[in-house]
């Protein structure tokens, strides 16, 4: 297979700065190509097959920036495409709070800086996270948010979003996300997608209706120490959508308590140590935790359930 010169100039490069290079098939994300980066020359250099392709730039350090280029290598050397770098996307986070109590995830306090006079600062006790769904592109890293600059009200914001795809959790002191959507999709069930460059708007509504969950803990054959720790998963049922939900019973207590859970159905499931891998999302992985020992649960609106799960070892018994 003979390979052809590649040169593409990079515009917008920041002086100093190392970029991460991923080159692949052109609409087929897959590892097995490269090139490199001349900072001499501003340009990023190689040899190729001939083919369609696409090449993805992302700077290092503060201040990030992107871009992307297809080009097609058609039996001759390739000079001359410019792969241009944007900043990396804002997203921005409107929450609304559809409390029955006077609770809020947003104050307004005094704080006292030293040598300085009162000053009224805005706080957030909510925070979306985003997970990036991308295992080729280490350089596509999560993200979270913050308050909005100068906000009075319940704007957040998520600086520095790398295009890709991305998974949205929601966390909040007060209440749970009984929405999470974007442009009309509902991202509780489709991941966040953003293009280069683009501004999004996620849009959260927070409801302070959620279920209580009573978790009894019962030792297993194969749990170890009882005197450990144990962890209480509640893990969304079939295609429901949804993030589990976990709370960690102390040394030697066998009984947990989850407030603020939305409603819906979960399987219960408890483990001697953490699970970070669990599988869920649909009826054949709810099959599988069911048959590891769960159990099924429905809640409803401020309902209060108990449940009694067997602690699962390392075994799996």
């Amino acid at each position: 297979q003979k390979y052809y010169p590649v040169k593409i100039a990079l515009a917008n490069m920041p002086v100093g700065r190392g970029v991460n290079l991923m080159v692949y098939p052109m609409g087929h994300r897959s590892p097995g190509w490269s090139l490199g980066y001349n900072a001499g020359e501003d340009t990023i250099q190689g040899s190729l097959p001939g083919g369609n392709y696409t090449v993805e730039a992302s700077t290092q350090g503060e201040g990030e920036m992107t871009g992307m280029l297809n080009f097609s290598v058609k039996g001759e050397p390739l000079e001359g495409p410019t792969l241009t770098l944007v900043p990396d996307a804002t997203v921005s986070v409107r929450v609304r709070e559809e409390f029955q109590s006077v609770l809020s995830n947003f104050v307004t306090a005094q704080t006292m800086p030293e040598n300085s006079p009162p000053t009224a600062r805005r706080f957030s006790n909510v925070h979306v996270n985003l997970m990036a769904i991308d295992e080729l592109n280490p350089s596509r890293r999560n993200a979270t948010s913050r308050l909005a600059e100068g906000s009075a009200g319940q704007e957040l914001t998520i600086p520095n979003v790398r295009p890709g795809r991305y998974e949205v959790e929601v966390t909040s002191g007060a209440g749970y996300a009984a929405s999470v959507q974007c442009g009309g999709k509902d991202l509780t069930h489709e991941p966040l997608v953003v293009g280069l460059g683009a501004v999004a708007l996620i849009e959260v509504v927070l409801r302070d209706d959620g279920a209580e969950v009573d978790g009894d803990l019962e030792e297993g054959s194969g749990s170890g120490n009882p005197e450990e720790s144990r962890t209480l998963y509640l893990v969304p049922a079939g295609e429901t959508g949804g993030q589990p939900r976990s709370m960690q019973a102390w040394q030697g207590q066998g009984q947990v308590t989850m407030q603020q859970v939305p409603p819906g159905d979960y399987v219960a499931l408890a483990f001697a140590e953490r699970q970070d891998d669990l599988t869920y999302g649909t009826e054949e992985a709810t099959q599988g935790l069911l048959n590891k020992g769960g159990k099924m649960i429905h809640l409803e609106p401020r309902q209060k359930v108990s449940v009694k799960v067997k602690v699962i070892g390392d075994d799996g018994e």
